[in-house]
Protein backbone atom coordinates (compact mmCIF):
# COMPACT_ATOMS: atom_id res chain seq x y z
CA UNK A 1 0.00 0.00 0.00
CA UNK A 2 0.74 3.55 -0.76
CA UNK A 3 1.40 5.36 2.99
CA UNK A 4 1.30 9.00 3.68
CA UNK A 5 2.09 9.61 7.33
CA UNK A 6 2.63 12.79 9.12
CA UNK A 7 5.07 13.02 12.33
CA UNK A 8 3.36 15.50 14.90
CA UNK A 9 3.63 16.92 18.36
CA UNK A 10 0.79 17.58 20.53
CA UNK A 11 1.59 21.17 21.42
CA UNK A 12 2.56 22.14 17.92
CA UNK A 13 0.12 24.54 16.27
CA UNK A 14 0.74 23.82 12.37
CA UNK A 15 0.03 20.12 13.28
CA UNK A 16 -2.95 21.20 15.10
CA UNK A 17 -4.19 22.85 12.01
CA UNK A 18 -3.42 20.11 10.04
CA UNK A 19 -4.79 17.91 11.93
CA UNK A 20 -8.91 18.45 10.54
CA UNK A 21 -7.21 17.93 6.97
CA UNK A 22 -5.26 15.15 7.04
CA UNK A 23 -8.56 14.00 8.99
CA UNK A 24 -10.69 14.80 6.21
CA UNK A 25 -8.46 13.13 3.71
CA UNK A 26 -8.71 10.06 5.38
CA UNK A 27 -12.37 9.54 5.45
CA UNK A 28 -12.56 10.49 2.13
CA UNK A 29 -10.20 8.59 0.76
CA UNK A 30 -11.10 5.63 2.89
CA UNK A 31 -12.46 3.06 0.10
CA UNK A 32 -8.90 2.98 -1.34
CA UNK A 33 -7.45 0.17 -0.40
CA UNK A 34 -4.06 0.90 -1.64
CA UNK A 35 -3.68 4.00 0.54
CA UNK A 36 -3.15 4.04 4.22
CA UNK A 37 -3.02 8.17 5.83
CA UNK A 38 -1.24 7.71 8.98
CA UNK A 39 -0.55 10.16 11.93
CA UNK A 40 2.73 9.35 14.49
CA UNK A 41 3.27 11.25 17.95
CA UNK A 42 7.01 11.99 17.16
CA UNK A 43 7.47 12.88 20.84
CA UNK A 44 6.10 9.14 21.78
CA UNK A 45 7.41 7.22 18.56
CA UNK A 46 10.91 6.62 17.53
CA UNK A 47 11.12 6.76 13.62
CA UNK A 48 13.92 5.62 11.43
CA UNK A 49 16.90 8.05 11.20
CA UNK A 50 16.43 8.93 7.67
CA UNK A 51 13.44 9.81 8.47
CA UNK A 52 13.31 11.57 12.25
CA UNK A 53 11.45 15.14 12.26
CA UNK A 54 13.29 17.95 12.47
CA UNK A 55 10.41 19.78 12.59
CA UNK A 56 6.88 19.85 13.04
CA UNK A 57 4.60 18.51 11.36
CA UNK A 58 7.19 16.46 8.77
CA UNK A 59 5.34 14.27 6.04
CA UNK A 60 6.43 11.61 4.82
CA UNK A 61 4.86 9.46 1.77
CA UNK A 62 6.20 5.60 0.57
CA UNK A 63 4.92 4.60 -2.46
CA UNK A 64 3.67 0.47 -2.45
CA UNK A 65 6.16 -1.88 -2.42
CA UNK A 66 9.10 0.70 -1.21
CA UNK A 67 10.97 1.20 1.80
CA UNK A 68 11.93 4.44 0.43
CA UNK A 69 9.92 7.28 1.41
CA UNK A 70 10.44 11.05 0.16
CA UNK A 71 9.79 14.28 2.14
CA UNK A 72 6.51 15.47 1.15
CA UNK A 73 6.80 19.42 1.20
CA UNK A 74 3.35 20.40 -0.76
CA UNK A 75 0.61 22.40 0.32
CA UNK A 76 -1.80 21.69 3.42
CA UNK A 77 -5.25 21.89 1.90
CA UNK A 78 -7.29 18.84 1.08
CA UNK A 79 -7.12 19.40 -2.79
CA UNK A 80 -3.39 19.50 -2.25
CA UNK A 81 -2.70 16.43 -0.57
CA UNK A 82 -5.25 14.49 -3.47
CA UNK A 83 -3.85 16.15 -5.87
CA UNK A 84 -0.62 14.60 -4.67
CA UNK A 85 -1.49 11.70 -4.27
CA UNK A 86 -2.85 11.20 -7.49
CA UNK A 87 0.03 12.23 -9.06
CA UNK A 88 2.42 9.72 -6.84
CA UNK A 89 0.66 6.73 -6.18
CA UNK A 90 0.94 3.79 -6.87
CA UNK A 91 -2.15 2.85 -7.21
CA UNK A 92 -4.03 6.07 -8.40
CA UNK A 93 -8.13 4.33 -8.42
CA UNK A 94 -10.19 6.66 -6.41
CA UNK A 95 -8.52 8.99 -5.42
CA UNK A 96 -10.20 11.87 -6.05
CA UNK A 97 -12.74 14.24 -4.27
CA UNK A 98 -16.67 14.40 -5.05
CA UNK A 99 -17.34 17.13 -7.70
CA UNK A 100 -19.01 19.53 -5.32
CA UNK A 101 -15.77 19.41 -3.06
CA UNK A 102 -13.38 20.02 -6.34
CA UNK A 103 -15.48 23.17 -7.03
CA UNK A 104 -15.24 23.95 -3.20
CA UNK A 105 -11.32 23.63 -3.32
CA UNK A 106 -11.15 25.52 -6.63
CA UNK A 107 -12.73 28.49 -5.23
CA UNK A 108 -10.49 28.00 -2.53
CA UNK A 109 -7.47 27.71 -4.30
CA UNK A 110 -8.57 31.12 -6.92
CA UNK A 111 -9.24 33.21 -3.05
CA UNK A 112 -5.98 32.20 -1.50
CA UNK A 113 -4.35 33.52 -5.55
CA UNK A 114 -6.41 36.71 -4.85
CA UNK A 115 -5.01 37.35 -1.35
CA UNK A 116 -1.80 36.62 -2.51
CA UNK A 117 -1.83 39.09 -4.93
CA UNK A 118 -3.71 41.74 -3.02
CA UNK A 119 -0.81 40.78 -0.26
CA UNK A 120 2.01 41.68 -2.54
CA UNK A 121 0.58 44.90 -4.26
CA UNK A 122 0.10 46.21 -0.72
CA UNK A 123 3.76 45.36 0.11
CA UNK A 124 4.99 46.87 -3.41
CA UNK A 125 3.26 50.36 -2.34
CA UNK A 126 4.40 50.02 1.43
CA UNK A 127 8.09 49.68 -0.04
CA UNK A 128 7.17 52.89 -2.78
CA UNK A 129 6.19 54.97 0.00
CA UNK A 130 9.29 53.98 2.23
CA UNK A 131 11.25 54.84 -0.54
CA UNK A 132 9.78 58.14 -0.85
CA UNK A 133 10.47 58.90 2.81
CA UNK A 134 14.13 58.08 2.85
CA UNK A 135 14.50 60.77 -0.48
Amino acid sequence: KDVLIEQYAPWCGHCKKLAPILDDLASKLAGVETLVIAKMDATKNDAPADYKAQGYPTLHFFKAGSTKGVSYDGGRELADFVKYLKENATHKEGIELPAEEKEEAKEETEEDGEKEEEKEEKEEKEEKEEEKEEL
